[in-house]
């Protein structure tokens, strides 16, 4: 109160209509939730549907990029790990940045007591998204969270915040805004840095080094099993225990849905689609999912005058074009749009939620009124997915077209994209089209360090054409790695791969685990990863390598492994390197077992192979079969210990 108390009443009164009109306009925001975006869909208040998902911070020795868990979203603003000014939020499309950013404006509202808001005086929230050519933070704040007939100049907000005795201003799409602007204004930085009281929240799928050097970084992790089963019981399925059931069955038991229902937004739209429908199918690939979700999204969109979906092929084309090239967007002017789609179009797919209507703001270099300031409609799609769902049937076209006769056409067409971002570009198309997949999958096998791309792409591919069937025999003829080295997705990816090729009934001579085991779930047999992903039995499977660095395995833990290894019907190699074990393994039932299928198990911990005795559970060495006696094994477990103990 003391800074409050510093200032005239006239501006405490200002402040305090500022405040008030600032609530009126994130309640409106806040309270016109649409999990599913069709127009014909009820809207919910955002604390009737937010679940929290996993986040985490980075700690502070940036280049080993380890991730804390943080208990809740409230540490955001709490967690004293973070000790800086300025925070980043960072996740991919759909994680639900802007979500949680409205949970805050909400809390903040209603003066929640358990909230980290409860002590902030004034919160602005800007969508900057909707921002072009911004020079000032004050005339945008002005002009999108304040209605017309408020006068206030920019110097009052300025005074009211400088005043504040807290302030947190959390600018949400930041990276839409860079790619629109190429910069952040630098008022907004300045303001930062002079204003004590003041922290910043920025909300991205990336930044720039500069930012992230000078910031605190979190991250929006996803939803787990639990955070799915709170959300239908909250938003979706109430207390039909038999739905919310129905609706984790099917999920756990899809790879494909287990896999991009951790996503939440993907979740939210499958769990209210599907139990509006009653329908479930089996989806095989990413490409299934997501054509069932458009298909949805038309159909509960479709108006009593619709016949049917309309020729859209024209906004297919404009989606590919800007995604290629250097000049990249995600939105249009409505009036432009609807002169290339046509009106019944535009109107059809606003309709569905597919596409969305929204005001943007520009300003120009002298922007001193709102006069100055033009507004646009705009039209963009609701997520990138459906942008890269439609850019993707565009790039089908292309590459069916009888115009394509060899190679060369097909790297003219395919060089227009970015490989690593709109890597969903080509997942769908592979899976819209065996001919396309074929020449998407032939054309990443020319290039270097593409397996990545090429494994999703395969999964997605329909039907089981010789060409596809003959990469994966390849990729499974080496070694097949899953490392913690590795991308969650590649790794996850490779699961996938792997259950494809037993699937097809395809030989996988080695799996190679590099410093990412966990551990082993006997009940369902299946290996758990560090990362949390699970490696099911693989029947096809001939040798399995785990490496882990430095870790020392209990008996219980071998007899865990081995009891995967026994019920894999074709694996006959197990090897452990850089890991420590006891000198003798004593379980002389799982050792009978692995004799009788005739298991080989070796052991490389420091610069020896020894194999394991299957008949007196002893160690001895790999060639000449010379028992490892107990002292020898004590000093090298103790050199082995001293070892990774010093680093």
């Amino acid at each position: 109160m003391a800074v409050n108390e510093a200032i005239g009443p006239a501006l405490i009164e200002r402040k305090i209509s500022f405040i008030n009109q600032l609530k009126s306009t994130y309640k409106d925001w806040y309270s016109s939730i649409k999990p599913v975006p069709s127009s014909r869909d009820s809207s919910f208040n955002i604390d009737d549907v937010i679940v929290e998902g996993g986040i985490e911070r980075q700690d502070d020795d940036v280049e080993k990029n380890n991730w804390t868990p943080l208990q809740s979203y409230q540490e955001l603003c709490t967690d004293l790990g973070l000790g800086s000014k300025r925070r980043i939020l960072q996740a991919e499309a759909g994680y639900g940045k802007t979500t949680l950013t409205l949970q805050l404006a909400y809390e903040w509202c209603n003066d929640l007591s358990t909230s980290s808001m409860k002590d902030v005086e004034i919160l602005i929230l800007l969508k900057l998204g909707q921002v072009i050519s911004a020079t000032s933070l004050f005339e945008v704040i002005k002009t999108t969270l304040l209605p017309k007939d408020f006068k206030i100049q920019s110097n009052e907000i300025s005074d009211m915040l400088d005043t504040a005795t807290s302030v947190v201003v959390i600018l949400d799409d930041v990276d839409e805004y860079v790619e629109n602007n190429k910069h952040i204004p630098k008022d907004i930085l300045n303001i930062i840095q002079n204003n004590p009281r003041l922290e910043l929240i920025l909300t991205a799928r990336s930044f720039s080094k500069e930012l992230q050097s000078q910031s605190k970084r979190l991250r929006l992790s996803g939803f787990t099993s639990e955070a799915q089963d709170k959300y239908l019981r909250k938003a979706v399925t109430k207390d039909d225990r038999t739905a919310t059931n129905k609706i984790k069955y099917i999920i756990q038991y899809s790879p494909v849905l287990r896999d991009i229902c951790q996503v939440p937004l993907y979740f939210v739209l499958f769990a209210h689609l599907s139990h509006s429908s009653k329908e479930f199918s089996e989806y095989k690939s990413v490409t299934s999912f997501f054509r069932y979700i458009d298909s949805s999204l038309h159909l509960t969109g479709k108006t009593d005058t619709d016949y049917g979906i309309p020729d859209h092929k024209e906004l297919n084309r404009i989606a590919f074009q800007s995604l290629s090239g250097y000049n990249r967007r995600n939105y249009w002017r409505k009036e432009n749009l609807s002169s290339q789609i046509g009106r019944r179009v535009l109107k059809h797919f606003l309709h569905t939620g597919i596409l969305q209507e929204k005001t943007v703001l520009q300003y120009s270099d002298n922007s001193l009124s709102r006069q100055d300031v033009k507004t646009f409609s705009c039209v963009s799609f609701y997520h990138d997915l459906f942008l890269e769902w439609y850019a993707a049937l565009h790039l089908v076209d292309m590459l069916v077209s009888p115009d394509i006769t060899d190679d060369n056409d097909v790297m003219d067409i395919m060089d227009e994209l970015d490989h690593l971002s709109l890597q969903y570009v080509y997942r769908f198309a592979c899976g819209m089209n065996s001919l396309a997949g074929n020449h998407i999958i032939k054309y990443f096998s020319n290039l270097n360090r593409r397996e990545e791309i090429i494994i999703m792409c395969i999964l997605e591919q329909r039907g089981s054409p010789e060409t596809v069937l003959d990469i994966i025999k390849e990729i499974c003829s080496n070694m097949v790695q899953l490392s913690t080295n590795n991308s969650t997705r590649l790794n996850k990816a490779t699961v996938q791969l792997l259950e494809t090729a037993v699937s097809q009934k395809i030989e996988i001579p080695m799996l190679l685990l590099s410093d990412c085991f966990q551990s082993v779930n006997v009940s369902t047999n299946m290996l758990i990863l560090t990362s949390g992903l699970q490696v099911p039995n693989l029947n096809t499977l001939h040798g399995l390598h785990i490496t882990q660095t430095g870790r020392e395995f209990t008996e219980g833990q071998m007899t865990d492994i081995f009891i995967y290894v026994t019920n894999s019907i074709n694996l006959k190699t197990v090897k452990f390197t850089d890991c420590l074990f006891p000198g003798v393994y004593q379980n002389k039932f799982h050792l009978q077992k692995l004799s009788e299928l005739k298991v080989t198990v070796l052991w490389y911990p420091l610069r020896s192979w020894y194999r394991l005795n299957l008949q007196s559970g002893g160690w001895e060495e790999k060639i000449g079969s010379v028992a490892l006696k107990e002292k020898v094994y004590e000093r090298k477990a103790a050199q082995f210990r001293a070892m990774y103990k010093q680093e």
